[in-house]
């Protein structure tokens, strides 16, 4: 029987840059967000603030993609 001994390693390295990207995304995307949310004045369709904030940080690429969507008064 043989030993499996994991993935070969370019197919580790391609998983990884595709990690880096969805990364990089997820913080630009976040940052942007934040910045949005944290403006004086800043109105939220739903929810509060602190709430948004959570999902923003911890959903993923979808927390700061459901805010604009859904939370944001102002939109992309």
């Amino acid at each position: 029987m043989p030993v499996s001994r994991g993935p070969e390693p370019a197919q580790a390295l391609s998983a990884l840059a595709v990690l880096l990207v969805v990364l990089a995304i997820h913080g630009w995307l976040a940052r942007r967000a934040l910045a949005d949310l944290g403006r004086p004045g800043q109105r939220v369709r739903t929810s509060t603030k602190e709430i948004w904030t959570f999902v923003i940080v911890f959903v993923g690429i979808v927390g700061p993609i459901a805010w604009f969507t859904f939370g944001s008064d102002t939109g992309w």
